[in-house]
């Protein structure tokens, strides 16, 4: 693993959820636990999938992403001070979104977070100012925040499902 992280392509992706989560007993929709699933045109069953193996792959991973993030803000003269770690990041709102992100803060409340949640919304009717409150959470189920404070953020790397 040369700190690289993995790419897969999106069927590839799927099927690594699938087999993940019956390996584990897991149903797949159970991997991350949304509020809704519906079946149709947008194919959000599709979109859960790919979301809970991008978590996945991040927990994996997350500590080569770390160290390269790291290693970034270090050669552009900004590095880190305090204790640092990937998490996976998900994005709700206008959409679905799920990707990485890098918290940084002191070491104890670093090791409380588990997912960033991101809530998305536009401030006016023409949809020119976005909006993005970040929340890191202890609880990796969007429905059950529970916040960590005194952590920051300090990178995103996120992929539109």
């Amino acid at each position: 693993m040369n700190g690289r992280f993995p790419r897969l392509r999106s069927r590839s992706l799927i099927a690594l959820i699938v087999i993940v989560c019956l390996a584990g007993g897991l149903a797949p929709a159970q991997a991350i636990k949304l509020p809704e699933l519906k079946l149709g045109r947008q194919n959000t069953l599709g979109k859960v999938l790919t979301g809970a193996g991008i978590i996945l792959l991040i927990k994996q991973f997350g500590g080569a992403l770390n160290d390269f993030i790291n290693t970034l803000l270090l050669n552009k003269g900004a590095a880190n001070r305090e204790a640092t770690k990937v998490v996976p990041i998900l994005t709700l709102g206008q959409g679905i979104e799920a990707g990485a992100c890098q918290v940084s803060g002191p070491p104890d409340a670093v090791a409380k977070v588990q997912v960033v949640l991101a809530i998305a919304a536009t401030f006016d009717k023409g949809k020119r100012f976005n909006i993005q409150a970040l929340i890191p959470s202890a609880s990796l189920n969007p429905a059950k925040l529970d916040r960590v404070y005194g952590v920051g953020i300090t990178a995103i790397i996120d992929y539109r499902l």
